[in-house]
């Protein structure tokens, strides 16, 4: 993957990783690129070399058992596997965001 406006390389002790421009991802045509001045932490998957940018990172978080409405068309968004409607929360599908990643750069 090459570096363009919205994926960066950036060093850290143990590699380098691809930062993802999150917002850029998840919100599409919504985007604004003022949006990246609020970034102020990074959230490494390990082993996939990635790293997602983000405003800040709350808490973590027990899902309730059936409390996420799983998504079984993931063509528009390939990395939203489902929501946890209270809470606003999406679960990400890495295999789906790893591939629209890839076709984003390509």
């Amino acid at each position: 993957m090459r570096a363009t406006g919205h994926f960066t390389q950036q060093g850290e002790d143990t590699g380098s990783a691809i930062v993802v421009d999150t917002a850029y991802l998840v919100m599409g045509d919504r985007y604004q690129p003022s949006m990246r001045a609020s970034y102020r932490k990074l959230i490494v998957i390990a082993g996939l070399g990635i790293a997602l940018a983000a405003d800040a990172i709350a808490d973590e978080v027990n899902v309730p058992e059936g409390a996420v409405t799983w998504r079984d068309d993931t063509c528009s968004r390939p990395w939203l596997a489902g929501t946890w409607s209270d809470q606003r929360c999406a679960m990400v599908g890495l295999q789906g965001m790893v591939e629209q990643l890839m076709e984003l750069e390509s």
